[in-house]
């Protein structure tokens, strides 16, 4: 049983169950499919996400997704929703984790 109390503008969430929220239940499969993606991301592009200042980083990401739509209004090509998700990850990851970045002097302050 759902019960979800109101207060304010914020919801409590005693006794919510995972079959409650029923997107909850495909969190696993989608989990390996991302971390399969990040794994051919990284063979191919290896660590350069680290390379790349958190500056300008919406700018560039969205421009990414102009040509993922690009292509698929003009090519028919399926979003690639999984690589969409990616960049989502890698802008968190910089904005939430700078220490996972490169030294600050061997950013690439690229747009």
């Amino acid at each position: 049983m759902l019960a979800i109390s109101i207060e304010g503008d914020k919801m409590s969430e005693e006794m919510l169950t995972e079959n409650d929220v029923e997107l909850l239940k495909f969190l696993p499969e989608f989990t390996d499919a991302f971390k399969d993606q990040l794994i051919s991301d990284f063979l191919r592009w290896g660590n350069t996400w680290k390379l790349r200042n958190v500056g300008n980083q919406d700018h560039r990401i969205f421009a990414r997704f102009r040509d993922y739509w690009d292509q698929h209004v003009m090519g028919g090509v399926a979003i690639p929703w999984l690589k969409v998700i990616g960049n989502a990850y890698i802008a968190w990851v910089r904005e939430n984790h700078p220490e996972a970045l490169v030294d600050n002097k061997n950013l690439l302050d690229i747009d």
